[in-house]
Formats: structure tokens, sequence, C-alpha cells
């Protein structure tokens, strides 16, 4: 008896540790279904208030050759959700066998990407401990850049190696990219008294949000997404904060078409047909506790944004 219960001991631990255990493998960088989420820093003085500019790039697993080389077609999108009518196809990514990843086509901005050639290298992780990234015209980066540590982390059920250098930033991620950006895997380039940074917020996969930059609220900024976000309204929403299950919106001149509701994340929740109306009723019914935003859109196809919270008792 005391035999089989010591080996029934040992069948249960050997199978927790199976289940909870995990064997490190490297991840490939995408090419479909991902979603990069960004704010860009426009260069400003040091001690002014610069402008910023969100931005969202996208690999739908679309082909294109460029260069006589094939790669997965990249958008470039500023809205909620990824429109591939209203995305604009600015290049493309491929990965090589070597784990090098490189990139191919239209410059952002000045950080995006640093060099401007027909193709750069965006990210190699098959680099070890004490390698250096020389500036040269292949590699998007601002000045040399020695490989100061990799470690492995555990992001979402996938363990991936994250590479760090001799700069506070940037850091790779394998399988995401650079937390300064999916097209800026350098420093930050700062001429003296300026500012100019790039940061990437959150990163999507297969409609799953797998990273979520611990400095950014929101994965999605309503204000700079939606043109002409905001135009002189009478749309009123009420209660905001919402104890109950119940927001509603409320208007008289605006002439309101639609309302859409999206999570904190840019997701869509829901669409109201808002048409003849001058008020309307929207269920929180399910909704967890946190922000959330709306779009409301005119007859004469301007918006009318902004955000309201939800509290569960």
């Amino acid at each position: 008896m005391i035999r089989k219960l010591f080996f029934l001991l040992i069948l249960i631990i050997g199978t927790q540790t199976s289940l909870f255990s995990q064997e490190y493998e490297y991840v490939p960088f995408p090419d479909s279904a991902a979603i990069w989420s960004e704010v860009f820093y426009w260069p400003h003085r040091e001690w002014e208030e610069g402008e910023v500019t969100y931005e969202r790039f996208a690999l739908n697993g679309e082909d294109t050759i460029i260069n006589d080389k094939s790669y997965k077609k990249l958008y470039l999108f500023y809205d909620t959700v990824f429109n591939i009518d209203v995305a604009e196809c600015i290049g493309g990514i491929r990965e090589d066998s070597l784990k090098k990843v490189y990139y191919a086509g239209k410059r952002i901005h000045s950080l995006k990407p640093l060099i401007d050639f027909d193709e750069v290298i965006l990210y190699d992780f098959s680099l070890t401990v004490g390698d250096t990234i020389m500036v040269d015209s292949m590699y998007n980066v601002d000045g040399n850049m020695i490989v100061e540590s990799i470690d492995t982390v555990q992001i979402g059920n996938t363990l991936r190696k994250r590479f760090s250098f001799d700069y506070a930033i940037p850091q790779w991620i394998e399988g995401i990219g650079c937390r300064s950006g999916l097209l800026f895997a350098g420093r930050d380039y700062l001429p003296a008294g300026v500012s100019e940074q790039n940061r990437l917020m959150c990163f999507f996969q297969n409609d799953t949000l797998v990273f979520h930059a611990e400095q950014f609220e929101d994965c999605f900024t309503l204000e700079t997404n939606i043109s002409q976000v905001s135009v002189e309204s009478d749309l009123n929403v009420y209660p905001n904060p919402v104890f109950g299950d119940v927001l509603i919106f409320n208007w008289n001149s605006s002439n309101v078409h639609t309302i859409e509701i999206y999570s904190n994340i840019g997701d869509r929740i829901e669409k109201l047909n808002a048409e003849g109306k001058t008020s309307i009723t929207f269920s929180t019914i399910g909704l967890t506790s946190g922000c959330y935003y709306y779009k409301a859109t005119t007859l004469n196809g301007e918006n009318i944004a902004g955000k309201f919270v939800v509290y569960n008792q």
C-alpha cells in the first residue's frame, strides 16, 4: 500500500511538472494576423510639449515582390481596426533562415526606418551576448550597439528571448520586435536640446493582445486615431462613470448617424444606429470595469469622440 502511494505521488508530481514547465523554442517573426500599435513623439525642444502621432502597422499575410525578393506586405493605418481599403501599403517585411528580419519600403518619418535604403535589417535574433551591431547601410540603428544581456521571458503562453543593449532603449523581444517600435530597432536619436522618440504601445496577434507596454494605459488613443475627432457638439453622455447597467447618449441638433463603442485596446464592441433619433441607450451589461471610448459620426461625416468609465460593483 505504501509503495502504491509512493508511486502515485511521483506520478502526480511528474504530471504537474509537465503541465507547468515549458521549454524554450524560437518564436519566428510574424508574417500575418499581426498588429503593432505605436506612438511617435515629434522632434521638439526638451522644455516644450511636442506633438504626437499614434500609428498602427499590420501584416495580413499578403505576399509582395520588392527588388526580386519576397516579402509580406506591411500596412500603415490610423483607425481603430484594420481595413485594407483605407490602409496604406508602405513596404514589406521578411525573415531569413538566419533569424534576421528585413524591411524594404517607404520611410514614414525620421525614425521609421532610421536609414532610408531599399532594404534594412530591423532585427538579428541570432546575436549573442557581447556581439556588436555596427552602423552601416544595412542595419537600422543609430550608433554602434552592443548586446549586453539576453534572457528569456514568458509573454502570454510563450517563452521568448529578450535582447538588451548598452542603452536603456532599445530592447528587442523575439517574435514581436523592438520596444521602441516595429520599424525602429535602434536607440533614440537625440540631438542637442531636442527630444524625439518612438514607443511600441501594444502588439496583437490573431486578434489577441500579446504585449502591452506598462507605461501606457491604453493600446489605442482615440484623439489621434480618428481624424477630425471632435467638432462642436451638443452630444451628452451620462451617467459617466457608469455604476449601473445603462449609458445614455443624448443630443438635440448634432444629426448623429451612428455611434461606435470601443474597448481600451481598440476593439469595436458595438455599432448603434442613431439616425432620426435624439437619444440612444447602450447597455453596459457584460462589460468589465474600465475605460471605454465612443465615436459618434454625423450625417455630414464629422466625428464626435469621447470616453466613459464603467464600474462594476
